[in-house]
């Protein structure tokens, strides 16, 4: 399934994929993280989903997980600038 053909994966295709997106969050949840110990979590996501699915996924993952600590912590702004004098 890795192949980017245009055609769009059917609903079967998408359901794979998705249950491999999920082991691999599972193993990233439980290893904080830790993409190298979930080498074959991520192969299973690379045999299974399109190649630009497989960024989306870590990248959403990502941002749900800043997005969750900015509304729990709040937004600490740092001035770009300040690091320069």
């Amino acid at each position: 399934m890795s192949s980017d053909s245009a055609l769009a994966p059917n609903k079967k295709a998408r359901e794979i994929c998705w249950s491999y997106r999920d082991k691999l969050f599972d193993c990233l949840d439980k290893y904080n993280d830790d993409l190298s110990k979930c080498t074959e979590e991520i192969q299973g996501v690379e045999n299974n989903c399109k190649k630009m699915w497989s960024k989306y996924f870590l990248k959403r993952r990502n941002y749900l997980q800043f997005r969750e600590k900015v509304e729990k912590e709040g937004f600490q702004y740092t001035d770009p600038e300040s690091d320069k004098k």
